[in-house]
């Protein structure tokens, strides 16, 4: 015999994030063991060995509506939890923004006339 584990493992695949079932396999094999006893005369032509009497094999798959749902799912996932950064970025980029805007205003000078300066009403 040359067993394979990947045919004969018992394994559990489980989403992290939802706690989904994706795919599942229990494996299981009972075996007798055979040998000749001494007082009963009818075994007396048995070998010893181990005589496979039962196989069982159990799997679920994860269908494609589910799992295109699950994908739905997981994209809207990742998407809200991006969504802070999103607006954390929006707000360093507009206070840069601000910020040169500001020091701009400042370094630019009126150039006015000392009639334009001067208090529109005169009281002498």
């Amino acid at each position: 015999m040359h067993p394979k584990k990947e045919y004969h493992e018992t394994f559990l695949d489980i989403n992290p994030l939802t706690g989904l079932v994706l795919k599942a396999a229990k494996r299981m094999q009972i075996n007798v063991h055979i040998r000749k006893l001494p007082v009963f005369f009818e075994t007396g032509n048995i070998r010893t060995l181990i005589f496979p009497v039962m196989y069982i094999n159990e799997s679920v798959l994860i269908d494609e509506a589910s799992a295109s749902k699950l994908k739905h799912v997981l994209l809207e996932a990742s998407v809200v939890i991006g969504i802070p950064f999103v607006i954390m970025a929006l707000g360093i980029v507009f206070g840069i923004v601000f910020i040169v805007l500001a020091c701009r205003s400042r370094g630019i000078r009126e150039e006015s006339t000392e009639d334009e300066r001067s208090p529109l009403i005169r009281t002498s």
